[in-house]
């Protein structure tokens, strides 16, 4: 096998940082008047995420110390529709490995699949939502904003969809999944404001993060303001999100992908690859085929979004959990997703066979993007055929010399 040899190259992100997590919660809250909201006793539900957002554990802990200083008495709830297996247990475990437990953040999390309807969307469509934050006397939404895998809105990740998917647990995400991408985009702002409107929720808590997966921002906003908000801060997010900055790849190598890194394993408008029907698939980076080469342990065996690959090795497949995997998949609909990709015994020759299938075998000539995952891209690895455009960007810094495709397995 005849591999190209690949480059190291660094590109330019955005990379505002927040140094001080607790000191900027603190901040954002005191200047929602959170605190004059809490009145002594009061129980607060605070959603608990299944995505590796930057430093969750930290911001979770400000929030949680926060409400104490103001008298409340806090608790957090896995918000993750149908994640871990759809099971309380799976659930708070996927949080262990997010370090999300009630020793590092200073309150109890309390975990149940049940849910309660609270009325109907303009649409006519019901609203579930867990029962912990149900019987609770006020509820704090926390999550990052991006843009979606799915499909492309107004409003697409972020505190809407915490609301209306994660709060809603399996019930809630399977009734809104089973109207696909348009439901996706139509439904979430709807059930969102049912929930702004009718469940006693107290504010949101925007994340955004930079392109080396950092605190950026946060931004604390009072419910009637959060659609609004949401669709700004994603404007903004989409300006500066970091992308594959090439074109026309013949094979894109990632070396891991997992839930923790995004909902479909890679992010479908980083590798520039949706299978969604009715949804565009992106114009960049145009891969002829993708090689996925690991599952990261944070995902507890869910591999959906492997359909997205062509190639994989035997070390991801054995790593598969298909009962969960399986769930996530049917409960969102992307069927194709969860088609399973040609199996190599190693990472070698999964990259050679999709060489050889994007008809790319000459290393001279052979255009290929190598990324450790699609949250981490600041740097990256390009074939020496690659080089002319590296240098013709200013944004793309090379570093080092040419040197043989390196592998774990």
């Amino acid at each position: 096998m005849r591999l190209p040899r690949m480059v190291k190259v660094q590109q330019d992100l955005y990379d505002a940082r927040v140094d001080d997590v607790r000191g900027a919660v603190h901040d954002e809250l005191r200047a929602v008047g959170l605190d004059r909201q809490i009145r002594k006793g009061m129980r607060i539900a605070i959603t608990a995420g299944s995505r590796g957002v930057a430093s969750i554990d930290k911001i979770l802990a400000a929030v949680v110390e926060f409400i104490c200083d103001a008298g409340g008495k806090p608790f957090l709830f896995p918000a993750m529709g149908s994640h871990g297996g759809g099971t309380p247990e799976g659930q708070i475990g996927i949080l262990e490995t997010l370090n999300v437990t009630e020793q590092t953040v200073g309150a109890p999390i309390h975990a149940t699949m049940d849910t309660k309807v609270i009325g109907k969307t303009v649409s006519g469509h019901p609203v579930h939502i867990d029962r912990y934050a149900h019987e609770a006397d006020g509820v704090i939404a926390v999550n990052r904003i991006k843009w979606h895998t799915d499909f492309s809105g107004k409003i697409e990740s972020g505190l809407c969809k915490i609301m209306a998917i994660g709060m809603g647990k399996i019930h809630g995400a399977e009734y809104i999944h089973t109207f696909g991408s348009k439901g996706l985009r139509d439904i979430i702002p709807e059930c969102a404001r049912v929930m702004i409107d009718r469940n006693k929720l107290l504010m949101g808590l925007a994340v955004i993060e930079n392109g080396a997966h950092e605190v950026a921002r946060l931004v604390a906003v009072p419910p009637d303001k959060i659609l609004e908000a949401e669709e700004r801060l994603l404007r903004f997010v989409k300006r500066r999100a970091p992308k594959v900055p090439f074109k026309d790849i013949d094979v894109l190598i990632v070396d891991r992908m997992g839930k923790n890194i995004s909902g479909a394993g890679m992010d479908t408008k980083t590798i520039g690859r949706m299978k969604v029907k009715g949804e565009p698939e992106p114009a960049q980076p145009n891969p002829k085929a993708i090689v996925v080469l690991d599952l990261t342990d944070e995902s507890h065996g869910n591999a959906a979004g492997i359909g997205l690959a062509d190639f994989t090795t035997q070390r991801l497949a054995n790593k598969i959990d298909w009962h969960h995997t399986a769930l996530n998949t049917i409960t969102s609909g992307f069927l194709w997703r969860i088609n399973m990709p040609y199996v190599l015994p190693t990472d070698e020759e999964a990259v050679w066979t999709a060489l050889q299938a994007a008809r790319a075998t000459d290393p001279k000539t052979a255009r290929v993007v190598r990324i450790q995952d699609t949250l981490s891209l600041r740097e990256l690895y390009v074939s020496e055929a690659m080089l002319p455009e590296v240098e013709a960007n200013p944004t793309l810094h090379r570093v080092g010399k040419p040197q043989p495709m390196q592998f774990q397995g």
